[in-house]
């Protein structure tokens, strides 16, 4: 099934803020970068103010560079449609009135280490018009879209596509899908693409049933957002002097745009040397800063609040 760049645009008359939701597995810091800088600047608005996720789904591209990554031209082709999702959602921005649901969603969800918790409460979020038409409807929900697991070699976007597809179907508008916490958090089912398509509309008709009653969100919009430098430290995998560091991960860069990595992760698949490949793609495909002598990698975290309400499962907005 196809792959999207879906986005919402939030705005105040004060604050504006673009959420951008992608069909991948992730997205490293450099190309979010790129992406948060055009949209910033063409929507004139702060950077911390454009949000970038992924629905983690296993079966979509890898723009992370944990398996393998993709070719320059595919990675410039996704952050270009994720800012034309942005620019057009703002262009076609109107008036509306905010919405907010929680519900917990029994059953749907394992712990796939085994643990006896997780995380099963869905956020859904609404933007209606002035005749209570869906513009817009955000679901945030734990799981790891892997119904169809490894076996599957197509593209897609698991369920959440299928979430998605079902809740514009019924409710109209653009839906997005953002991942929660989703940790070890898996579907309680597997299979082929029927019961993928099942459990994301399962997941759909919640979120349809929990708008029914809803609260709603007034202004004021607000942001705050700020750089954290993560030290880079694993003892599964000694790191070089930080000078050096930098021209190895340049060379890391070509290897796994050519697969190499992807190669001899495979090759090594069960111990330790495997994850040392895998773990230098990854840091790859961010920028490594130094300080002291030592690397770290530059990521950021934005904080959105609507007007003073928090959200919670049990005590509804307070």
């Amino acid at each position: 099934d196809d792959l999207f760049a879906r986005a919402l645009v939030l705005g105040d008359g004060e604050t504006t803020v673009a959420i951008i939701a992608l069909d991948l597995v992730g997205m490293s810091n450099r190309h979010i970068a790129r992406i948060r800088a055009s949209v910033s600047r063409r929507l004139e608005i702060a950077e911390p103010a454009v949000l970038v996720a992924c629905t983690h789904t296993h079966a979509g591209p890898d723009l992370q560079g944990l398996w393998g990554g993709v070719s320059p031209r595919y990675a410039a082709h996704v952050r270009r449609q994720a800012v034309r999702a942005a620019l057009q959602a703002a262009a076609d921005r109107r008036e509306a009135v905010l919405r907010v649901a929680t519900t917990r969603v029994k059953g749907r969800t394992v712990n796939r280490r085994g643990w006896p918790h997780t995380d099963d409460v869905m956020t859904v979020l609404q933007a209606r018009d002035s005749d209570k038409d869906a513009i817009g409807t955000l679901v945030n929900f734990a799981a790891h879209p892997t119904v169809t697991q490894e076996a599957n070699v197509d593209i897609s976007r698991d369920f959440p596509g299928a979430l998605v597809d079902s809740l514009e179907s019924a409710a109209g508008g653009v839906a997005l899908f953002i991942n929660a916490d989703e940790g070890d958090a898996i579907p309680n089912v597997t299979g082929g693409f029927a019961e993928m398509q099942a459990y994301g509309e399962g997941l759909a008709d919640t979120a349809a049933k929990a708008l029914k009653k809803t609260a709603v969100l007034e202004p004021p919009l607000s942001l705050s957002g700020r750089y954290l430098d993560l030290p880079l430290a694993s003892p599964r995998l000694r790191l070089p002097p930080g000078l050096i560091l930098q021209g190895l991960l340049a060379g890391v860069r070509g290897l796994a745009g050519v697969g190499a990595l992807r190669w001899l992760a495979g090759r090594y698949a069960g111990r330790d040397r495997a994850f040392v490949y895998a773990g230098l793609a990854l840091i790859a495909e961010h920028p490594v800063l130094l300080r002291g002598g030592k690397p770290y990698v530059r990521t950021r975290v934005s904080r959105v609040r609507i007007g003073g309400q928090l959200i919670d499962a049990s005590n509804g907005a307070h």
